[in-house]
């Protein structure tokens, strides 16, 4: 008996430090003040807007609480981003207080159902529009930094939009945020739904990491079963560090079944918060922590013709290799200009993303055996 509590022991207290050491860990505050400071020479701004799920303190409350709305709540942010910004970070600084050292809140604006739908629609200038969907333990204020990080760092040219759930931002919230994220469903297809209005095909992109990727195929599923995915402008798809489980995702793509364009998985073998994950799941295989070559993945790539990137060799923020994926925002440029020239990832298929010198043709070298036919 003593042993197989320490086994159990032993597998939540791995669980516990790998997935949130591993990136997506945050602090359980949701305020967000806002710093009214001129801005330090070298300092930018980004605009985010947020959908989210999160129940509001009152009505001129600065934070959003971890209980679960009944409906769709938005704000609009002006963030800055301090000079000597490094890639992939959050830099806090005098905690989040200081424009000369840390992300901060210039400014704050609640938005109705009615201004967020107008402000979020094509207005001139770039129509495309960016949702992004975060992980499991992220408190409200370091989703939003997490989401002005991505903006700036891929210097991404149309809106961006955050869909915050109410995660619970605390270690022991594993469970409860997986039902917090399967409870937002409804909620990611609303806000979908409103991002398409007024777009064209391929100017709307969700990315979803970690907890927030099952979220994000439980909301496309449901809206391909409803046949309402067919509407929508051909959404872009890309799951970052999937925590689902392998089996889970064959099913969830057979009724999901191919997307124009294909759905992105980034993956990294040396996930160690995924293996965590799966050994307290009864080691079942998380899907961001497969090789690409990996029968099951290969055979699931080749159904519903996805594309599957295996992002190892980009530089990891920690030790557990689970938040690679804010890395490849900086890459982001570089890509859409490859985009345009046929030099990047357009078609179904099992590639690995190199890095540097490599990206002058293209970054993405593909594994020939796995390849969709």
């Amino acid at each position: 008996m003593r042993l197989e509590l320490g086994r159990l022991l032993g597998w939540v207290a791995c669980l516990v430090m790998g997935i949130t050491l591993g990136g997506c860990a945050g602090s359980a505050r949701n305020e967000v003040a806002v710093v009214q400071q001129p801005l330090p020479a070298g300092a930018r701004t980004v605009e985010l807007y947020v959908a989210t799920t999160r129940e509001p303190n009152g009505p001129d409350a600065r934070e959003f609480s971890n209980n679960r709305a009944s409906t769709l709540h938005f704000a609009a942010y002006r963030i800055s981003i301090p000079p000597g910004h490094e890639y992939g970070a959050i830099e806090a600084g005098d905690d989040h207080l200081n424009p000369a050292n840390g992300f901060t809140v210039l400014a704050e604006r609640r938005l109705d159902r009615a201004q967020f739908e107008r402000e979020i629609r094509p207005q001139g200038g770039d129509p495309r529009l960016g949702i992004f969907v975060h992980g499991y333990n992220t408190g409200y204020r370091d989703a939003v930094f997490r989401g002005a990080q991505m903006k700036a760092d891929s210097s991404y040219p149309g809106k961006m939009v955050l869909f915050a759930w109410p995660s619970q931002g605390q270690l022991t919230g594993y469970l409860t945020d997986r039902d917090a994220s399967t409870y937002s469903r409804q909620y990611l297809a609303e806000l979908i739904g409103m991002a398409s209005h007024g777009r064209r095909a391929g100017d709307l992109s969700i990315l979803a990491h970690s907890m927030g990727t099952w979220l994000t195929v439980e909301t496309v599923r449901d809206l391909r079963l409803a046949g309402r995915w067919a509407s929508l402008p051909k959404p872009k798809v890309t799951l970052a560090a999937p925590d689902i489980d392998i089996d889970v995702f064959r099913t969830q793509m057979q009724a999901i079944g191919p997307l124009d364009p294909p759905m992105t998985v980034l993956t990294s073998p040396d996930d160690r918060a995924l293996k965590a994950s799966s050994r307290l799941a009864g080691g079942y295989q998380r899907l961001g922590a497969m090789s690409v070559t990996d029968p099951r993945l290969v055979a699931i790539t080749r159904q519903a013709r996805l594309r599957v990137v295996d992002i190892s060799a980009l530089d990891s923020g920690d030790s557990f290799h689970h938040d690679r994926f804010v890395m490849l925002a900086k890459y982001q440029p570089r890509l859409r200009e490859l985009e345009k020239s046929g030099g990047a990832v357009r078609e179904a298929g099992a590639y690995v993303f190199r890095t540097l010198g490599s990206v002058v043709s293209s970054p993405f070298q593909l594994v020939e055996s796995v390849i969709a036919d």
